[in-house]
């Protein structure tokens, strides 16, 4: 499934975005909580012109409350948010799935430590394993791909950089949940990161 990351600074843009981003992917991520003129209203009325799934990327958390009751698909919490909150947000909105994420935006850490944050993270309930590092090296995707590979739960693997497009390009083949596209070249949220026509032309020599 392809997943569009949408972040804007204002409503009116993520709205407009947001109805343009449909068209093209299988799940909207939108950053909800970088919205400044976000209110209950517009949230309203964002959700009613939904028309695939939504993931919520929880960030500071000053609309969780707000959000969570309109029970998106996915939610994301970082892998260093209490379980508390995690089962919080289960409780309110028992359907969504939640992600739960590590970023290193650095390195791709050793195989042996990649493994612990793994760990870790279905520890804090994830239904979802997300982890994104940066490849400095093509081997470091190549790791990241095998490691992938051996997953028997849902889980989302990403190398950033210029050496990690490898895996925004084959990571469905290795059992990637998501792949994240932006909607155009200046949407990119992360180094590497592909536009949606331009991964979608890939896939589709697959």
């Amino acid at each position: 499934m392809i997943c569009i990351p949408i972040r804007r600074k204002t409503y009116k843009s993520a709205l407009e975005t947001f109805i343009m981003a449909q068209k093209k992917a299988d799940v909207i991520e939108v950053w909800f909580d970088e919205i400044k003129d976000l209110t209950d209203e517009n949230l309203s009325k964002l959700f009613k012109t939904k028309k695939v799934p939504v993931l919520y990327k929880y960030q500071d958390g000053k609309n969780f409350e707000r959000i969570i009751q309109f029970k998106p698909e996915f939610i994301d919490f970082d892998l260093n948010s209490s379980k508390t909150l995690i089962n919080k947000a289960r409780k309110i909105s028992p359907k969504s799935k939640i992600i739960v994420s590590n970023h290193d935006f650095d390195k791709t850490p050793e195989t042996k430590d990649l493994l612990k944050v793994l760990k870790q993270m279905h520890q804090k309930g994830a239904d979802i394993c997300k982890i994104a590092t940066y490849a400095n090296k093509i081997s470091d995707s190549i790791r990241m791909l095998s490691l992938l590979s051996q997953q028997n739960s849902s889980t989302i693997m990403i190398c950033m950089g210029k050496e990690g497009r490898i895996t925004r390009t084959t990571g469905h083949l290795f059992g990637n949940y998501l792949m994240y596209a932006s909607l155009t070249p200046r949407d990119r949220t992360a180094e590497g990161q592909l536009t949606v026509d331009q991964l979608t032309e890939i896939l589709n020599d697959y």
